[in-house]
């Protein structure tokens, strides 16, 4: 049962999601980190497994980039004001059941003002917030970390602290042992195969291992 959930938008900043999911797996596990288009595979009915993993989490962590409260969808509506928005649901069911909820702002986003959200989710402003900066990231994500850390349970061998900061590299092929590699510009994740790729920059100047 995964214990890390990660809640976001696709289209809101979405270089964020992908980036601290990988980051997350590589210290606390693949089973204790939830990231709806990864794991949940293909064919399955999703809401159960979804909502199964959502109460099963000790924390939700809310993405929040500065296009989160504004997104709309075909009729122009704001996302977050419709009841069936899974956005909105993941973090209601959430505050409802007490889980943990640390909304993450991603490049400089602010939390929303209270009377900007549906009371179902205003609570979410009471929270205190991390950040996660694109370009800071090598910073950002061993803080997170760190907090996470208090609630859920690194896998065995893995260090929080000293082994999560980013080591400076030479070159691009040079990887810490967790499979992150970060430099101004972009920040690169080698994959369960050993391959690597882009996870944030310039997708042109960087594409394998060298």
């Amino acid at each position: 049962m995964s214990e890390i959930f990660i809640n976001y938008r696709s289209d809101d900043d979405s270089y964020a999601a992908p980036l601290l999911d990988n980051h997350l797996r590589t210290v606390f596990g693949d089973e204790n980190v939830f990231k709806d288009s990864r794991s949940i595979e293909a064919g399955t009915d999703f809401p159960p497994r979804l909502w199964s993993a959502l109460m099963g989490s000790r924390v939700l962590l809310v993405l929040i980039g500065k296009r989160w409260l504004a997104l709309t969808d075909a009729s122009s509506r704001r996302r977050i004001d419709h009841p069936d928005d899974y956005v909105r649901r993941e973090i209601e069911a959430a505050l409802l059941a007490g889980i943990r909820v640390i909304p993450v702002l991603l490049d400089g986003a602010k939390l929303p003002r209270v009377d900007d959200l549906p009371v179902t989710v205003r609570g979410l402003t009471n929270r205190q917030a991390m950040h996660l900066r694109q370009r800071e990231s090598e910073i950002d994500l061993p803080a997170i970390v760190n907090e996470l850390s208090k609630w859920v349970r690194p896998i065995k061998g893995t260090t929080v602290g000293a082994h999560d900061q980013a080591a400076p590299s030479a070159a691009r092929g040079d990887f810490r042992s967790d499979g992150v590699h970060f430099e101004r510009g972009g920040t690169y994740i080698k994959d369960l195969h050993g391959n690597a790729d882009v996870v944030s920059g310039d997708k042109n100047v960087y594409g394998g291992m060298p």
